[in-house]
């Protein structure tokens, strides 16, 4: 559950009646009236967490589907309860920014009846973020603290290459209410255009979706990515994670990105 943070001046969101409106944190950086997939991506693990009726279980699943832009205008999020059930549950969530669906997301709730099978051994993803020296990835005004661990590496074939980062989210979603862990995660799922920047004075590469898997859940302020894309030519990037906390591994996600040719605009 989203715990109430201390008051803070920056937020991705500001509430307005049952809605809410972006702020300039969750402005797209491809198109200016529209919102990024970071920012959505946190909204809908803030209502989840706040509003669905997720039953009590453990977040196993979280998708989110881009159907189109989200325009930068007064933005609501609904969930029901597709599929209901005492070991497993489907929400599925709809959000609307200036009238029309913009994305759809879905949560898959279990709840173990048994004793679990043993754990595997919980391998920490290296030095903790405090003792990361490398300069920040992206500028604190994004709302973002992210710091690089490793920097990029290329391959054989000139084009694959990785990266590890801890990220934390520091604006809040909406006021009163930072990130929770599950929502920190959901967050880290859509950094993988960081790592394909050799594209980017040629192309654009907006997100179409996310997929992030839970073996438990995480804990912390920060999340530990390790991150690898797969660029073969197509006009697609398949994006793999691997995501841990200060404890160790907890899930892995996958995202997609598509290519079009063109530098970004301010206002597309």
């Amino acid at each position: 559950m989203t715990e109430p943070s201390e008051p803070r001046r920056k937020r991705f969101y500001l509430p307005e009646g049952d809605g809410f409106t972006p702020t300039r944190l969750s402005g797209s950086p491809w198109r200016g009236d529209a919102q990024n997939g970071l920012a959505l991506g946190l909204l809908m693990a803030h209502t989840l967490e706040t509003q669905a009726d997720t039953g009590g279980g453990h977040l196993a699943r979280f998708t989110l589907d881009i159907m189109r832009p989200a325009m930068a205008q007064l933005t609501h999020v609904n969930w029901r309860v597709a599929r209901g059930g005492r070991r497993v549950r489907l929400l599925e969530g709809v959000l609307e920014a200036a009238g029309e669906t913009a994305a759809r997301a879905t949560a898959l709730y279990v709840s173990p009846t048994g004793a679990p099978p043993p754990s595997m051994p919980l391998v920490s993803p290296g030095g903790p973020p405090e003792t990361t020296t490398e300069r920040p990835f992206v500028s604190r005004e994004a709302g973002l603290d992210m710091k690089v661990v490793r920097r990029w590496s290329v391959d054989a074939s000139g084009e694959s290459c990785d990266q590890s980062v801890w990220l934390r989210v520091e604006a809040d979603i909406v006021p009163g209410f930072g990130a929770s862990p599950t929502a920190t995660a959901i967050a880290a799922a859509d950094i993988g255009g960081s790592t394909i920047r050799a594209h980017a004075r040629d192309w654009t590469y907006p997100n179409l979706d996310i997929a992030v898997h839970f073996a438990r859940q995480p804990e912390g302020a920060w999340v530990h990515a390790a991150t690898r894309p797969l660029v073969l030519g197509s006009g697609v990037a398949v994006i793999d994670h691997r995501f841990s906390d200060t404890r160790g591994a907890f899930g892995r996600a996958h995202q997609t990105l598509y290519f079009t040719r063109g530098a970004r605009s301010a206002a597309a």
